[in-house]
């Protein structure tokens, strides 16, 4: 199945959806560089092209998200697959005893979008309280979940019109980037009214009115299609002027002045290497 989706790729069908690949030279220069097209590159090109007077370049190894990596439904079949580094652990008998080579699979997107381009697609923001931890242990507030909160607000678009209904509204941002919607799948109400039963706790969410309990998962799907990073903060701004993404690139070393402070990079691309500022 998967080289029938390898066959589906060379089609192109999700081109339209994404940014154009740039034309870099060796030697040209932007304001910023950005080393990966992950769940943080995407996010990061979004925010610093809003600033009309600079260039962004966004480097990443892969390419374009491909047609199953959009449809949920077909997540499995991204996995272990060309868009994955495919990485695995070091053979572990006691935590990997379950496996044959007792190793397990890492994934890794090679692919604009990285892991939120394969992954399976469930938004949870974490307890506050791992938050706060880190903060400590840091001794940086920036860490802290009264810091953080916002960003996450910032960025998600709720859709999920029982929540939006709710008390637990008020904890979610609706006009960012990222559309959020829950399992509609009505066999989960019957796993939740057994927990019930049981005495579980089974709140509306757990992203904002609690963070415990058996819930209905909240993904980062809407209309039908998966909500990668590439997908909610690329495609909106696929024609921004001052935003370049360069596709299919690998960065293998990054310039330091006599200071310490990264000024480059050098990639390959086309089996050239080059260098950018």
């Amino acid at each position: 199945a998967q080289e029938a989706f390898r066959a589906l790729a060379l089609l192109q069908l999700t081109y339209t959806l994404f940014p154009k690949s740039a034309e870099v030279s060796d030697g040209d220069c932007f304001d910023y560089v950005i080393v990966g097209g992950g769940g943080a590159g995407c996010v990061l090109a979004n925010r610093l092209s809003e600033q009309p007077g600079v260039t962004v370049l966004l480097v990443e190894a892969g390419g374009d998200p491909p047609i199953e990596a959009q449809w949920p439904a077909l997540q499995t079949y991204t996995l272990r697959s060309y868009l994955d580094w495919n990485y695995t652990t070091t053979p572990d008998p006691v935590s990997q005893r379950c496996h044959k080579q007792q190793s397990g699979n890492i994934v890794a997107g090679r692919v604009l979008g990285g892991g939120t381009t394969l992954s399976s697609l469930y938004y949870v923001r974490g307890n506050p309280r791992d938050y706060d931890t880190w903060a400590d242990l840091l001794a940086d507030r920036s860490w802290s979940w009264d810091a953080v909160y916002p960003y996450f607000k910032k960025g998600e678009h709720l859709k999920d019109c029982e929540v939006l209904s709710s008390s637990c509204a008020k904890y979610y941002g609706t006009s960012g980037y990222l559309g959020l919607t829950r399992d509609p799948d009505p066999k989960s109400r019957r796993y939740l009214n057994a927990f019930k039963e049981l005495n579980y706790s089974t709140p509306l969410d757990i992203n904002g009115c609690s963070f415990s309990g058996f819930v209905q998962q909240m993904f980062m799907i809407a209309n039908g299609e998966r909500q990668s990073t590439a997908y909610a903060y690329l495609s909106p701004i696929k024609d921004r002027a001052n935003l370049h993404v360069l596709k299919h690139a690998t960065v293998y070393e990054i310039l330091f002045d006599s200071s310490d402070r990264a000024i480059g990079v050098k990639l390959t691309k086309d089996n050239k290497n080059i260098s950018v500022r």
